[in-house]
């Protein structure tokens, strides 16, 4: 038995000690490659097919980690290739390297893999691409794959009725950049202060505020990203209004959608207020910016800016911006989910070129950026955990935040925030 890594990123020590125990236990021979790519990948699979004749042969990648080092699985298939509404779960693949699967795998497999890549890359062909043959149903097996007890290989945080799980992937899509299964792999959550109060002040009376909002199904992310932020403001000289519920004058608005309400309503008291999503980090020696009359920031997206952090100075303008926004969400027939009618961003956008035509949103590198260009031992960032499934989004924040815990408090030897100060 090999069990074969086969990463996209080359800095992974825990992951790769995950799938090394793995190895150890079972009594399977560990080795690793590094592959730039699907296309690359399955070719380097068949070739291993090839080296490894009638061997039972593991595959797994720098996004999957094991939850549990027992195999329990009966092994009556020659061929363990996951189908998923459509997608072959090319992350982790057991199989027996007989002639029937290498030849599975010429037939179907790399065909598939090499359109991939041309339709990927955008590649122009003067002649069409030769139609892709589609797996046989029987070579595949159904997703979830459970036996004895246990899942095969599952997608994200989901529990699937607390059963075991063999092989946990952690892929982020688009926003995918480092392995964040090397990040999880070893995780441990930890507790924050959680609090049932609908609405709190921290640090009033401050030349600048911040405003954040989370319900109770965010409550998870809420209490981490409320815990660091409030440090922060404690440490810089910010207000930080939380709140906890949406309040009683804009009951039947989704919680993003209560944004130009509350900006305004706190301007008055502030030289600037800006507005702070409830899924977002502040790592050390990170320097908040409050000068110019605005401060909004790329979106990772088409959008010019993307409305989950913004900095309004207490001014006219920025009053009649507000209000614009208000105008414009008021004329819709439903607010009550985040991105109905293109969500609050979009009016955001729209308001902002209006009332600032020239003025070009700022970088995103830092501010507002994606976990992905925050590596875990850097600092000055504000980080937003923006588009990634919840358990998996609240387990990163999670995670994030007790390293900055660790460098601010080098003597906590156990995850538990909830003793910290709050």
């Amino acid at each position: 038995m090999k069990l074969f890594g086969l990463y996209e990123h080359d800095n992974v020590p825990a992951l790769e000690a995950n799938h090394r125990t793995f190895c150890e236990i079972n009594g399977i021979v560990y080795a690793r490659h590094r592959v730039r790519n699907y296309y690359e990948k399955f070719r380097l699979i068949y070739h291993l097919m090839e080296e490894n004749p009638g061997e039972l042969l593991f595959f797994i990648d720098s996004e999957s980690y094991f939850t549990t080092f027992s195999f329990h699985f009966s092994l009556d298939r020659e061929l363990l290739l996951q189908q998923k509404d459509g997608d072959i779960l090319h992350n982790f693949i057991v199989l027996r390297s007989t002639h029937k699967v290498r030849k599975t795998f010429k037939e179907y497999i790399l065909p598939a893999s090499s359109y991939q890549m041309v339709v990927r890359s955008r590649w122009e062909f003067s002649h069409p691409f030769p139609p892709v043959p589609e797996i046989p149903a029987h070579l595949l097996v159904s997703y979830p794959h459970r036996e004895n007890g246990v899942f095969l290989n599952v997608d994200g945080f989901a529990n699937h009725d607390n059963t075991e799980v063999l092989v946990r992937r952690i892929h982020l899509g688009k926003f995918q950049f480092p392995s964040f299964a090397n990040l999880l792999c070893d995780y441990k959550p930890a507790t924050y202060p959680v609090s049932d109060i609908p609405f709190a002040v921290i640090n009033p009376g401050q030349r600048h505020a911040l405003i954040t909002l989370y319900t109770k199904e965010f409550e998870r992310l809420g209490s981490i990203s409320e815990h660091n932020i409030a440090n922060y403001c404690r440490e810089n000289e910010i207000t930080f209004y939380v709140y906890r519920r949406i309040p009683e004058p804009l009951q039947g608005l989704s919680g993003t959608w209560t944004k130009p309400y509350l900006l305004l309503k706190h301007m008055e008291q502030h030289d600037y207020t800006g507005w702070i999503d409830s899924d977002i980090l502040i790592t050390p020696g990170y320097r908040m910016d409050f000068s110019g009359d605005i401060r909004v920031y790329n979106d990772p997206g088409e959008w010019p800016f993307n409305a989950g952090f913004m900095i309004y100075k207490n001014n006219s303008r920025n009053k009649d911006l507000l209000n614009g926004v208000i105008k414009r969400c008021e004329q819709l027939d439903r607010r009550d989910s985040t991105y109905i009618h293109g969500s609050d961003q979009l009016y955001f956008n729209q308001e902002y070129k209006a009332q600032y035509p020239d003025l070009l949103p700022l970088s995103n590198l830092e501010t507002n950026c994606l976990p992905g260009f925050h590596l875990p031992d850097s600092s000055g960032h504000l980080i937003h955990f923006m588009g990634i499934r919840l358990p998996i989004r609240a387990a990163l924040m999670d995670v994030i935040q007790q390293g900055i815990e660790i460098s601010a408090h080098p003597s906590i030897s156990s995850p538990s925030c909830s003793s910290l100060k709050s």
